[in-house]
């Protein structure tokens, strides 16, 4: 106990220190997951109004089968993709015949997206469908030649690291240029802190190694723009250096035409006065110092450790 009170006036010591305060990592880019109808986004009047909203994300995934020429919103997700300034991926559930899958890939290209998100990518779906983690290994090799084949971006989620960073049967996976979606890399209180804490040093570990994007999403949620500036929702996106990208994400949002944007940072400070961090040892003292300079960085002037 005396040693880890050390540890923490240390880091606060050094939080006030001039090594401290000088300016952190590059912005990363914003990430909207959004599976309703592109025409209605956050509650507009049509695609043109829409395009506006969309513009303020670098990075959004459309599901909702929008690449199913017979859905009413196919034109328009089709319009979208080329007015607006963001860059486009369409969703695929990976835990399906690999037919499917490399159908649903041509379709999302011919609607002119730049990538393919693989959802369900890990051992945890694709072994029981597929009876052995060799066949497992051989679809996701499938897939992603799908996705190479009509020259698009690849971004990928699975939980297991090793499910796709390490070879399999002699089978590695062609990673280059690709990201990876790491799911509760912002938790909210009561949930596995400690578990989602390795998971993400475990994934950002295997990603730096492949040279492989981090896209980061929270697994809180709240239910208006007033509640995210309240409670630093938006804010704690932004604490690791180590993400390329990160979103919001809402319970309902992937399934409605609802979704509660990133507030600017200067809007947030105001609401934001702590934090919580943890103190966890397989940590290094860089990590938190780097964490530390962020959050000051945004306007936190308390920490509870």
């Amino acid at each position: 106990m005396r040693r880890r009170w050390g540890i923490i006036w240390l880091i606060l010591l050094l939080m006030a220190s001039p090594c401290c305060q000088e300016a952190g990592a590059g912005q990363v880019k914003r990430l909207l997951i959004y599976y309703g109808y592109p025409s209605l986004f956050n509650g507009s009047s049509g695609l043109v109004e829409a395009v506006k909203l969309f513009d303020k994300y670098d990075i959004v995934i459309l599901g909702g089968d929008l690449a199913d020429p017979n859905h009413e919103e196919h034109e328009a997700a089709r319009r979208l993709i080329r007015m607006s300034r963001a860059e486009f991926y369409g969703y695929v559930d990976a835990a399906q015949p690999i037919e499917k899958v490399c159908s649903l890939i041509k379709a999302w290209a011919d609607m002119g997206v730049s990538g393919i998100m693989l959802d369900d990518f890990g051992f945890d779906y694709l072994e029981p469908m597929l009876g052995s983690r060799g066949a497992a290994r051989l679809h996701q090799a499938r897939a992603i030649e799908c996705v190479r084949r009509h020259g698009l971006k690849l971004a990928m989620n699975f939980w297991s690291p090793e499910d796709v960073f390490e070879d399999v049967d002699g089978i590695s996976l062609d990673l280059r240029g690709a990201s990876v979606l790491v799911e509760h890399a912002i938790y909210g209180f009561g949930e596995k802190t400690e578990e989602y804490v390795e998971h993400f040093h475990s994934m950002l570990g295997y990603a730096r190694r492949a040279g492989v994007g981090l896209w980061c999403l929270t697994s809180t949620s709240a239910n208006s723009s007033h509640m995210n500036r309240l409670i630093g929702y938006d804010a704690l996106t932004i604490l690791h250096p180590n993400c390329d990208a990160y979103a919001i994400q809402e319970d309902y949002a992937e399934d409605s035409n609802v979704f509660y944007a990133f507030s600017q940072e200067r809007q947030s400070i105001p609401y934001i006065r702590g934090a919580n961090l943890v103190l966890w040892g397989k940590l290094n003292l860089s990590w938190y110092l780097s964490t530390l300079r962020r959050l000051r960085e945004i306007g936190f002037d308390h920490l509870m450790l």
